[in-house]
């Protein structure tokens, strides 16, 4: 896909969103658009195909730069969770709780289980002709089997 032009604006909600931590209502406002459209407009420019590829690149090349990776987001979350997990206060076991939780999303435990039941009726015979059609190494044309 080649990168379009794009107006001022729109640039600007580019740098924006990047800069601000990817929140689109926020960017939108940056970059000019009036505070009751900049909800609206958010959506539109995120979904802009110009702006996303740009956006993509950007993220893209913050990742190389700042060498942020999921291992070391992962190491970084262990550091919070063990410099809080002793603490007395309140505050920081609310802090290694939403760690915790964190990790969890990034690892999908929270991800729903995915499962499949089947039903199958075979004979003997019908398994026997099976195997021996998928242990013969000769390839079949379309409709032979």
């Amino acid at each position: 896909m080649s990168i379009k032009k794009l107006t001022q604006k729109q640039y600007s909600f580019m740098n924006n969103y990047v800069q601000n931590g990817f929140n689109a209502t926020q960017a939108a406002r940056d970059a000019g658009y009036s505070q009751k459209y900049a909800d609206a407009k958010a959506y539109d420019l995120v979904n802009h195909p110009a702006i996303s590829e740009r956006i993509s690149v950007a993220c893209q090349k913050a990742t190389e730069t700042t060498e942020i990776t999921f291992q070391w987001k992962i190491e970084k979350l262990k550091q919070v969770i063990s410099s809080c997990e002793n603490s007395p206060l309140a505050q920081d076991k609310r802090v290694v709780i939403e760690a915790i939780s964190e990790l969890n999303k990034m690892q999908g435990d929270y991800a729903p289980d995915k499962r499949m039941s089947m039903t199958i009726d075979a004979t003997k015979e019908r398994l026997a002709e099976v195997r021996r059609l998928y242990e013969n190494e000769t390839p079949r044309k379309y409709g032979e089997y």
